[in-house]
C-alpha cells in the first residue's frame, strides 16, 4: 500500500497544503528559468557598459527588460546577438511568451 502524502498546516493562513513532488519540480524549473533570465541581463549589462560606459548603461537598463529575439524554449541563446532591450509592458505582454497581448481574449 503506497504511503500517504503528508499534509502541511499553515498556522498563519489556516490552510492545509499537500506536500508532493509538484512543489519540487516547479521550484527546480522556475529557478532554472530565472537563472537564465538573470544571465541574459548580466550579458546585456556588460555589453552596454563596454559600449556606452557604466552611467549610460545603468540609465538604459533602468526601466527595460532584456528580451530574447528567439526565445530560450525555442532554442535561443543568451548571446548578445539574440538579446534586445524592450519596455516591460511590451516584453511581458507578447502572446505565447508567458503573457497575453492586450485586447486578446483568454481561451
Amino acid at each position: 500500500m503506497p504511503a500517504k502524502k503528508k499534509r502541511v498546516y499553515n498556522k498563519s493562513t489556516g490552510r492545509t497544503y499537500k506536500k508532493g513532488s509538484y512543489d519540487g519540480d516547479y521550484n527546480a524549473k522556475n529557478s532554472m528559468r530565472r537563472s537564465k533570465q538573470n544571465q541574459a541581463r548580466r550579458v546585456m549589462k556588460a555589453h552596454l557598459e563596454k559600449k556606452y560606459g557604466k552611467a549610460k548603461a545603468a540609465s538604459m537598463m533602468k526601466n527595460a527588460d532584456v528580451a530574447h529575439k528567439k526565445p530560450l524554449r525555442s532554442g535561443g541563446t543568451n548571446k548578445i546577438s539574440n538579446l534586445k532591450l524592450q519596455s516591460p509592458s511590451k516584453n511581458r505582454g507578447r502572446a505565447g511568451e508567458g503573457g497575453r497581448k492586450k485586447g486578446r481574449k483568454r481561451r
